[in-house]
């Protein structure tokens, strides 16, 4: 057996966009619950042709986002935030934690968090149950980790905003290796899914 890692899914603020790409693969948002509330839950379903590895072609796998403050209420104006501030955005001394969770399906073993861009020029730190710990400074700051979590805080010293605009996935399956032939072929999938204006 190998483990295809990653099949990279790339969502740029599709948190309340439940349009599903064409072609194979695809992602989608299934649905969402809780805007308003402090815990936002988003339903994710990523399909791909492993017909190759002697799975369906239209193997499926479905994994979940648990969004959750202690500042208020989730928003959603775009990007993620939190209601206790004066923007929709996650203001200074506001924080949002994500969690996901999945259960290993077919020849799917699992997802991860690989990368996270916050949108703002907000002070940013990232922190997550796996160690991981950085503060960027930087405008539209990027944070790369390898987790099943992290909570996104604004360290701020001033007014700035942020939230997290887009969010790597890295979903593994484990397949019967193929022919190099066939290997090379598969190669990474990578999806850009955009919000609506």
């Amino acid at each position: 057996m190998i483990v295809l890692d990653p099949l990279q899914v790339v969502v740029d603020q599709t948190f309340n966009n439940t349009t599903t790409n064409t072609g194979a693969p695809t992602f989608a948002v299934v649905s969402t619950s809780g805007i308003g509330t402090p815990t936002y839950a988003i339903n994710y379903r990523y399909t791909t042709d492993l017909s190759a590895y002697g799975y369906s072609p239209t193997s499926s796998f479905d994994f979940a986002m648990t969004v959750t403050t202690t500042d208020g209420n989730i928003n959603n104006a775009g990007t993620l935030g939190a209601t206790n501030g004066a923007s929709g955005s996650i203001d200074p001394g506001e924080s949002l934690t994500y969690t996901l969770s999945y259960t290993p399906t077919g020849p799917f073993t699992g997802v991860t968090i690989g990368n996270v861009q916050s949108y703002g020029s907000g002070d940013m730190r990232v922190t997550s149950t796996s160690g991981y710990d950085v503060t960027n400074t930087a405008n539209n700051p990027g944070f790369f980790l390898d987790a099943n979590d992290f909570t996104i805080e604004n360290v701020d010293p001033g007014t700035a905003t942020g939230s997290p605009g887009y969010i790597n996935f890295r979903i593994a399956a484990a397949v019967p290796e193929p022919s190099s032939t066939a290997l090379l072929g598969l190669g990474l999938s990578s999806l850009l899914l955009r919000r609506r204006r």
